[in-house]
């Protein structure tokens, strides 16, 4: 039997074919009662779950943010989505903002109240989370009045549709105490470009980025970046560190466009030298870049 609460999202690992159901619980049996928190199980079949084992609780830094709003306590973690997504994990986690029992108590109604919003979150296997630098709501409330105060929950993973990546949450009209009618709740849709969770900037002044040494996966080199108000090169290095004669930032034809695939040339080269490990310097000014990719043309 697998343990939990009121919320479940289910992921099966692409590499190990398991299944990995996280669920929220409020209380640790090992140490004491807490507030709401993400727990992990694990399965080879459906049937028999490993014991749940804590990936996400909220720290002091969350505390904080919530005790800058009004009768703002602590900060609670309503549940996590998460997925496979380009050779790593990215989570979605709900972020419960409690600030004591609503105005107003109603039948059938939580005596805790707060605003829930969403961040993201990374990692590796799927067990080891990672929180990112920047706590912004990945999924923010508002500005529309439907989700203008909670979001309960967000589907499993995303729906690829075209060049964008789109997300169904729960949306809720007012804090997670809120009382009937006017807590009300609708299925809404969050969109982003594709890998545009999150993106390099720089500023006018210029930025740059270099890679670990890679093995190219094909001899072409596509990027999802937004230069319209700036541009990119790419110089290609050896594994030391060296540019390789020909592609050099000299070299590189200049990308000022927009597109989820941009193509990268060079003067007199657009396949990538092959059976050698390289590296990547991208000088990036006034835009963002999402993602990049090796591929081999036909």
């Amino acid at each position: 039997m697998l343990p939990g609460c009121d919320t479940i999202t289910l992921a099966q690992d692409p590499d190990t074919g398991e299944y990995l159901a996280f669920h929220k619980r409020q209380f640790d049996k090992r140490t004491r009662p807490v507030a709401r928190q993400v727990f992990l199980s694990v399965s080879k079949d459906m049937q028999h779950w490993s014991e749940p084992q804590l990936v996400m609780n909220p720290d002091e830094t969350d505390h904080a943010e919530t005790r800058k709003l009004k009768g703002g306590m602590h900060a609670e973690f309503y549940n996590l989505s998460a997925f496979p997504y380009a050779g790593q994990w990215l989570g979605l986690v709900t972020v419960f903002r409690r600030t004591g029992p609503p105005p107003v108590k109603g039948p059938g109604q939580s005596g805790d109240d707060g605003p829930i919003d969403v961040q993201l979150v990374h990692s590796r296997d799927g067990r080891q989370w990672q929180r990112c630098s920047d706590r912004s709501p990945v999924i923010a409330l508002g500005p529309h009045s439907f989700d203008a105060s909670s979001i309960l929950g967000v589907c499993n993973s995303p729906v690829i549709v075209g060049d964008e990546m789109w997300m169904y949450y729960t949306a809720i009209t007012t804090t997670h105490g809120g009382a009937l009618p006017d807590k009300q709740m609708a299925i809404a849709r969050a969109a982003w470009r594709l890998d545009g969770m999150v993106s390099l900037r720089a500023k006018d002044s210029g930025g740059v980025i270099e890679t670990v040494p890679i093995q190219p996966a094909g001899d072409h080199l596509f990027v999802n970046a937004d230069v319209r108000t700036g541009r990119l090169l790419v110089e290609v290095l050896d594994a030391e560190g060296e540019p390789i004669p020909g592609f050099e930032k000299s070299a590189c034809l200049p990308l000022t466009g927009g597109s989820v695939r941009q193509a990268v040339t060079w003067r007199t080269a657009s396949s990538l030298p092959q059976g050698k490990s390289l590296r990547l310097r991208f000088h990036l000014t006034g835009g963002d870049l999402f993602s990049y990719v090796f591929e081999t043309k036909r």
